[in-house]
């Protein structure tokens, strides 16, 4: 057997039971199951520092306007969602400069952060967006720099963000709340993208080689107003 991680949600209809939430498969909403014996459950680890929140990891340079668009995006996370967010900023040329730019609301605002040197012929690779393949360095920054937090903090969701993705506008306790209820492990919002040479949002816009409009998997990013959430593979 396995440990099931769940959440409880009240005492039980019988002594020394408990109500718990468990988390659903892909396809399928959360399931609550009633009256578990307490020796069936286990507590986490004394040393995981509890959290129900989220992190966002970025990888980032020191571009000017990449210092513009993360501040931006974290003081919209800061200012308007409601819940427990912590951020994690792996620098992937120079830290010192944001240091330079404001080291308060550095260390105000950043929870978490450290630098790995990365080849320039990689950085526009490192946007999952423009990724040609289906592992970008970011993710691998992810899994070799993450594990070092999630040992000591247990958090609903990781959200591994691109650099140039403006989020400032968005809903955040909706779409952490969409998240939790689609029932999915993982998860990731549609998007809009701006033709940066006509200043047009081209939400058709193709950027993986070999795509063409009758490619639906070029296409899986594009939003559907009909939809809260959509379950592809």
């Amino acid at each position: 057997g396995q440990w099931l991680k769940c959440k409880v949600i009240g005492e039980g209809s019988k002594p020394g039971t408990f109500d718990v939430m468990l988390r659903g498969n892909v396809g399928t909403k959360r399931q609550t199951v009633p009256s578990v014996p307490a020796g069936a459950l286990r507590r986490p680890l004394e040393t995981m520092e509890k959290s129900d929140g989220v992190l966002l990891f970025w990888a980032v340079t020191s571009k000017p306007a990449t210092m513009d668009l993360v501040t931006k995006n974290i003081n919209h996370l800061r200012s308007t969602y409601q819940g427990k967010a912590d951020v994690f900023l792996l620098h992937i040329d120079d830290k010192a400069e944001w240091l330079e730019r404001s080291e308060e609301w550095y260390n105000s605002s950043v929870q978490f952060s450290g630098e790995y040197k990365l080849p320039k012929q990689l950085y526009a690779s490192a946007s999952m967006l423009y990724a040609a393949d289906y592992y970008p360095p970011q993710v691998r920054l992810g899994k070799l720099t993450l594990p070092q937090v999630v040992s000591k903090r247990d958090y609903r969701w990781i959200w591994m963000v691109d650099e140039d993705i403006d989020f400032s506008t968005t809903d955040l306790d909706r779409l952490f709340g969409d998240a939790d209820r689609s029932g999915s492990l993982i998860v990731a919002p549609s998007v809009k993208f701006e033709d940066p040479a006509t200043d047009v949002k081209a939400a058709t816009k193709m950027y993986a080689p070999g795509c063409s409009a009758v490619d639906s998997m070029c296409f899986i990013h594009v939003p559907k107003p009909i939809c809260q959430y959509r379950y592809v593979n």
